[in-house]
């Protein structure tokens, strides 16, 4: 069997019917809610403005079909996870892995430590900050991303 395992919040999506009115439901004060409840460690950047953007991606103007479709199309089924890990461990390209050092829906423990261990993966940063890190430190990803394609352009120079 596969060893990803869809986090409990994502669960209720998946059910037809159910994750219609479950995605109905959620307003704005559901998204900061959610967002309280461990998903962005950084309280200050909980907004009004934040929880709106979120809710607006979330439902984009078909009422949230596309959100529902990605929520239902994870096949938890060993011949798919064959296939993804197959595909991401044959690129030949540099890899790195920025986590959320504090993210309660996809722990490090859990989700992190697999796709290290799976690929191989070196050059790991846990940041401060949730299951939505954008949110808490954009900052820090940022400054990781330029650092690796700086070390890889080194790298390929020689330098």
């Amino acid at each position: 069997t596969a060893t990803f395992v869809k986090p409990a919040p994502m669960r209720p999506f998946e059910v037809e019917g159910v994750g219609e009115c479950y995605l109905a439901a959620w307003n704005t004060n559901r998204m900061r809610q959610m967002f309280r409840l461990g998903t962005v460690r950084d309280q200050s950047e909980v907004s009004l403005k934040l929880a709106q953007a979120w809710l607006q991606n979330l439902k984009n103007g078909d009422g949230g079909l596309g959100f529902l479709q990605i929520m239902r199309g994870f096949e938890n089924t060993q011949e798919k996870e064959d296939l993804y890990v197959g595909s991401v461990a044959n690129l030949d390209v540099p890899m790195q892995l920025i986590w959320g050092e504090f993210d309660t829906a996809m722990s490090w423990e859990q989700y992190g430590i697999p796709i290290r261990d799976t690929f191989g993966i070196t050059r790991v940063t846990l940041v401060p900050g949730g299951h939505f890190l954008q949110e808490d430190n954009a900052v820090a990803i940022v400054e990781q991303i330029v650092d690796m394609i700086e070390s890889s352009r080194r790298r390929h120079r020689g330098v």
